[in-house]
């Protein structure tokens, strides 16, 4: 379905489709905008139930980079951290462009029983991970993260879903909390360029699918706003504790998608 298809169909049309679509992106800026990642979870997962998975992950590809462009910038840190994980930057790199690729061919339920089993798994990792120190040796950092950023690339060119495997590499890591959110933003914004060449290169992302991905931007900057400031009068850990179910249960709606 295209913004033609979209703007100039019936009015009924009109309001279930951009009128969801504008709601989905408002809630997934504002999961963003309070724990510092989720967008492509519950975006794509959520947008996928109102369009096609492949229009889905093009409308979200424009306010992933703009969001994690605005984090990585309010950390301070841009430079340093380039410097520390530019390997795993690479590696994303080469693992979204492939994965992007498979996008083309790749089966809707398939997609689906992706995204969902990557949520569901997110939300339960996010759920059950130790709270110890550091668990990576210094000597496994640079491999790892390259094994990371090569799986988390695949994901986010299949679904714009990178995160998971990532995360994991960085909360093994055991980095301070601003330095953590504020990594996930520089990282993050390199790979939404990636995903967007990527994209364009294989016409996911169009002329009128890119102008869906920057209406959308309006949606999410306010959802951003607003979960900022909900980060700062909410308990985070329990916020984030009914983020995790949300994501689980969005997770489960997917896969009874795929398999009804």
């Amino acid at each position: 379905m295209t913004v033609v298809e979209l703007i100039t169909g019936p009015l009924t049309l009109l309001d279930e489709k951009l009128l969801l679509v504008a709601l989905i992106i408002l809630g997934a800026g504002i999961v963003k905008g309070t724990i510092g990642f989720g967008l492509p979870l519950v975006g794509v997962s959520l947008l996928s139930s109102v369009v096609p998975v492949q229009l889905a992950v093009a409308i979200i590809a424009f306010p992933i980079l703009v969001s994690n462009l605005w984090l990585g910038v309010q950390g301070h840190c841009f430079l340093p951290t380039l410097g520390r994980f530019w390997t795993v930057i690479m590696a994303l790199g080469l693992g979204i462009f492939a994965g992007a690729r498979l996008l083309i061919g790749a089966d809707e339920t398939a997609l689906l029983l992706l995204v969902g089993c990557l949520v569901i798994g997110y939300a339960l990792f996010e759920s059950f991970r130790p709270e110890a120190p550091r668990l990576m040796a210094p000597r496994a950092e640079r491999p790892l993260g390259i094994v990371a950023g090569l799986v988390g690339g695949l994901l986010g060119g299949l679904s714009t879903a990178w995160g998971p495997p990532v995360l994991m590499y960085l909360s093994a890591q055991r980095l301070p909390k601003d330095l953590f959110v504020s990594t996930v933003g520089v990282i993050w914004s390199f790979a939404s360029l990636f995903l967007i060449a990527s994209f364009s290169s294989l016409n996911i992302l169009t002329i009128d699918t890119a102008i869906l991905s920057a209406m959308a931007l309006l949606p999410m900057l306010a959802g951003m706003f607003i979960g900022q400031r909900l980060r700062r009068r909410i308990d985070q850990q329990r916020f984030q504790r009914m983020v995790l179910i949300v994501l689980a249960l969005v997770g489960v709606n997917l896969l009874r998608r795929a398999l009804t």
